[in-house]
């Protein structure tokens, strides 16, 4: 076990050695020759007009993320192979052609201007350009030369070396570094000075000039950073000797990227250079060139292989074993601890290890090694460890030398301290105990009073002066006064929104964040309001909350968000990873990072993550799709109506996103919004339609629109001639058919209407007959009870009671309808029973009003009878007190009122008990007398406690006007 243990550790440091190596996770897809690419080798890549500009060894290429092209001016380039591209600005770039050496001045797609540049060597050797990009720099063998771009412009020499010039790189105020044999020397338009002197032959043939004015000099042992002719730093880099940079360009955050001839791909970061070959996993591919569009995508030229897109983040995944997910993380300030479904890891400078300890007793080792973690804390010089149920239930503190602080371990989802007490959390409990704690110390346990439906407790939330308590279903605030501990309910799930659970809360001055299973709400606090208004940010399971300044920081089931100024953002952890369940949230000591633990893993990302930018994303091309035939970005069809179901598919800018859906508007219908990138047309009428197709991408930014027409032509049978002579057969058709048709109808409704007479009663005797063994089972059992009971006269005089009240019943089974006169005899008969059975638990009261004759009333038979056995079997025979059933019988106006009272325990809605057949029976036949005719059933409770005590079924039942 020992053994596997230290591969776990060894595998979580190897990878995340090679996570921090390129602080990113990347999906690679190359473009070979077959998709449209026709010279795989490729030199340069620049932006312009929302398209890759591809120079190859077999001239341009476009590429719109979809597909390539060629452009127009592609024959008018001498040279087949390209040498370089250099973008001016967002509609014209210079391209550079070897044999001979050519510079072509491109704008709008249109060549207009060369120059012929003389020299043997490689033209990306020969020549620069100036800040403006609107003079060229160019060298002969001991000269460096300058003219415009504009046509017939003169040439002008700007300086002259002893020795041949082997490269140069001009800056941006016109100042000139050059190389000679002798060495690296700075010209500031006047005068030269030495900036570097080799001490072997270390040939620099590559420069890049930075965004802020600083130029680094790629000699082949080392990188020189050179500010005003001065070496202000010598950068070291791990590769082979004698490396020899193709290309470099910065990215955004302002790094250094560039590739050598050695296959390598670097990054220069604050002055420190990293290879970033490996964690791009190129397979050992020559890299020519690279190119960083606007979100992030790296885009790789390289010989043989076609182009190369690779889409990444600036995030780190650190993944820790299989086995484990992360379920709390917690950290001091300077250590990190990840609790996890088997024990508790650390987490230090990008690496994962297990948490051991020497001679550790059993319960030490369960919480350090396998025992399920749901909570850590550090608070008030701490480590509170939250469990699941083991041996460590019998403790209270456990003694861990790994630790500078106390830590406490105990069982449950959560617990807290609070003014010097230690609150724990349990599954519809808590327990508050004094500090410091000692084994068995049950004594000074302190008691509260119960709130019921607690659920589990979820969340401890320290406040200066109180303590709030998030449970399932309520939120309970903890506060002390006098050395007495109270605790309120502040807020239950029920006034959010019914059904759901309270998971976390986060408190700030003015607002309250509550995370539950359907997402966070927001309200104000303190609440003080009877009904608090509350503002949904996000709409799924909410698994954790954390707080960085005036930032929430969101982990749910479907990923990662943040609420920034009322404004919710995505944050991307890693492209290609399981990243949906976000399960524990903490800011990393030392930096602004966030550590997220999920299921999968740990990751640290930067805060200021988010989703993509999609401003320049466009729709490249469109297809219509009907009956085999394909035609691309056409604008007007005509249809046969034979064919009249069909599909359009439009392709994007793949280059600038990928998450993008399609929308369409046909004529002036509303908008429709597709789940992917084609829109199905099917069995549309006759007609003329307008098409309007647009792309919409995750955070509902709306790409250009096209149009397309098309027309669907009627069919054959709408011409005048089949119309009338369709008309003529149909009405000889229709008046032969018509007679025979009207004496169908006549006698099919006759007989309906005999069936529905004959049904009709069947179903009320049906209705009467299935109330007769369910009251008799029930009178059975008292009966029984008696017997048990050995008293011979009481049980004569039950039985008699019985016959009588079967008698009457039994009469009662024939008629829809008896006087309420006798339901109420009927009743008084059946409580009774009951009363001899049960004795004082068991007493009743009928009432009416005095002036209402219930001789006058028509009722079903046994109307009142199941509700009356409902209210003593579930309501007053489980009650600890006497019981008491009380009906009262009035009339307001045209409606007749019957309350039966009980004083039982009241409804329990989890028990399928309370509505029993014979109540769901007579719920039926009262809507089959009435449909006005009513039953409610509620719980009362009493105005003070607001307990329940009893239940109330009100039946109201529709009476003729005495009018």
């Amino acid at each position: 076990m020992k053994k596997f243990y230290l591969a776990c550790i060894l595998l979580c440091q190897f990878t995340a050695l090679c996570a921090f190596d390129f602080a990113a996770e990347t999906i690679k897809k190359i473009y070979q020759q077959e998709e449209g690419l026709y010279a795989q080798s490729i030199s340069a890549i620049i932006l312009c007009k929302n398209q890759l500009i591809i120079g190859t060894s077999n001239g341009v290429f476009t590429f719109n993320g979809i597909t390539f092209s060629t452009p127009a001016y592609q024959d008018q380039i001498f040279s087949r192979r390209i040498d370089n591209l250099i973008s001016l600005n967002d509609s014209s770039y210079l391209i550079l052609g070897g044999s001979p050496n050519m510079v072509y001045f491109v704008c709008n797609n249109k060549i207009i201007n060369e120059i012929r540049i003389s020299g043997s060597r490689n033209i990306n050797k020969l020549i620069d350009f100036s800040a403006d990009f609107q003079h060229l720099y160019y060298k002969t063998d001991k000269q460096i030369l300058l003219r415009s771009l504009s046509l017939n412009a003169e040439t002008q020499i700007l300086l002259t070396s002893d020795l041949p010039i082997l490269s140069y790189k001009v800056m941006a105020n016109g100042n000139i570094y050059y190389y000679t044999h002798n060495g690296l020397f700075y010209f500031d338009k006047t005068t030269t000075k030495i900036a570097y002197k080799p001490e072997n032959r270390d040939l620099i043939w590559h420069y890049h000039l930075s965004k802020n004015g600083v130029a680094y000099a790629f000699a082949q042992n080392e990188i020189l950073k050179l500010e005003n002719g001065r070496i202000t730093k010598r950068i070291k880099h791990k590769t082979d000797p004698n490396f020899v940079v193709r290309q470099s360009f910065e990215d955004k955050d302002e790094n250094i990227i560039f590739c050598t001839q050695n296959n390598d791909l670097h990054t220069i970061s604050n002055d420190v250079c990293y290879v970033r070959h490996k964690s791009l996993k190129l397979d050992n591919q020559i890299i020519t060139c690279a190119f960083v569009d606007k979100n992030n995508t790296l885009w790789l030229g390289t010989i043989g292989n076609g182009l190369i897109e690779i889409r990444n983040t600036t995030n780190l995944f650190i993944k820790n074993s299989e086995n484990y997910k992360i379920t709390t993380i917690e950290t001091d300030g300077t250590q990190v601890l990840l609790g996890t479904n088997h024990g508790i890891l650390s987490y230090e400078n990008g690496i994962i290890t297990r948490l051991s300890e020497k001679n550790a007793t059993p319960e030490v080792d369960q919480v350090l090694n396998s025992n399920y973690t749901h909570q850590i804390i550090f608070t008030q010089n701490k480590w509170l460890i939250a469990t699941m149920r083991t041996s460590v239930y019998k403790f209270d503190i456990l003694e861990f030398n790994i630790f500078k602080n106390p830590a406490f371990a105990v069982n449950g989802p959560s617990f807290g301290v609070f003014n010097q007490h230690l609150l724990n959390g349990f599954w519809g409990s808590f327990s508050l105990r004094k500090l410091p704690l000692h084994v068995d110390q049950n004594s000074d346990k302190i008691q509260f009073k119960n709130h019921e439906r607690l659920g589990r407790v979820n969340q401890i939330v320290e406040g200066d002066t109180v303590e709030y308590i998030v449970c399932d279903n309520l939120i309970l605030k903890l506060s002390m006064s006098s050395n007495a501990f109270d605790t309120i309910a502040i807020l239950t799930s029920a006034q959010i929104q019914d059904g759901i659970t309270i998971k976390n809360i986060i408190v700030t001055n003015d607002l309250i964040f509550i995370g539950t299973s359907v997402g966070v709400f927001s309200t104000n606090w303190p609440l003080i309001a009877e009904k608090p208004q509350f503002v949904q940010h996000t709409f799924s399971d909410c698994n954790t909350l954390n707080m960085a300044g005036s930032t929430l920081y969101i982990g749910s089931t479907s990923g990662l968000y943040k609420l920034e100024k009322n404004t919710i953002s995505k944050l991307i952890l890693s492209a290609g990873l399981a990243q949906a369940d976000i399960i524990a949230l903490e800011l990393a000591p030392n930096d602004s990072s966030l550590l997220v633990g999920t299921a999968n893993g740990l990751y640290k990302i930067s805060t200021q993550s988010t989703q993509p930018d999609d401003e320049q994303l466009s729709i490249s091309n469109y297809y219509f799709e009907n009956d085999g035939q394909v035609d691309s970005n056409k604008k007007y069809h005509e249809i046969n109506y034979l064919h009249n179901s069909f599909s359009i598919r439009a392709e994007f800018t793949s280059f600038l996103t990928n998450n993008v859906s399609l929308c369409y508007q046909l004529n002036d219908n509303e908008i429709t919004n597709v789940n992917g990138t084609e829109v199905k047309l099917a069995s549309l009428a006759y007609g003329s339609y307008n098409l309007k197709l647009w792309g919409r991408t995750a955070n509902n930014q709306n790409t250009n629109m096209v149009e397309t027409v098309f027309t669907i032509t009627p069919p054959f049978w709408l011409n005048r001639k089949y119309i009338t002579l369709a008309i003529i057969v149909t009405v000889l058709l229709t008046t032969l058919l018509i007679y025979q048709r009207i004496r169908r109808i006549k006698k099919a409704a006759t007989k309906e209407m005999e069936n529905s007479r004959l049904i009709s009663e069947l179903e009320k005797k049906a209705l009467n007959l299935s109330l007769n063994p369910h009251f008799i089972f029930n009178s059975l059992n008292s009966i029984q009870g008696q017997i048990s009971k050995h008293r011979d006269e009481v049980l004569v005089n039950y039985i008699a009671e019985f016959s009588k009240l079967m008698r009457i019943t039994l009469n009662n089974s024939d008629v829809d309808e008896i006087s309420l006169f006798e339901e109420i005899e009927h009743i008084k008969l059946y409580l009774d029973l009951e009363k001899r059975r049960f004795g004082d638990k068991i007493n009743y009261e009928i009432n009416s009003d005095e002036d209402l004759d219930l001789h006058e009333y028509e009722v079903p038979p046994m109307l009142l009878q199941p509700f009356v056995e409902n209210a003593i079997l579930h309501g007053i025979l489980p009650s600890h007190k006497a019981g008491k059933i009380t009906i009262n019988i009035k009339r307001i106006n045209t409606q007749l009122f019957i309350d039966i009272i009980d004083n039982g325990i009241g409804l329990n809605p989890n028990k399928k008990s309370n509505n029993s057949k014979g109540i769901s029976i007579s719920m039926k036949r009262l809507q089959f007398q009435n449909p006005n005719n009513t039953i409610i059933i509620f719980n009362i409770t009493e105005p003070d406690t607001n307990l329940v005590c009893g239940v109330k079924v009100s039946i109201s039942l529709q009476i003729e006007s005495d009018s």
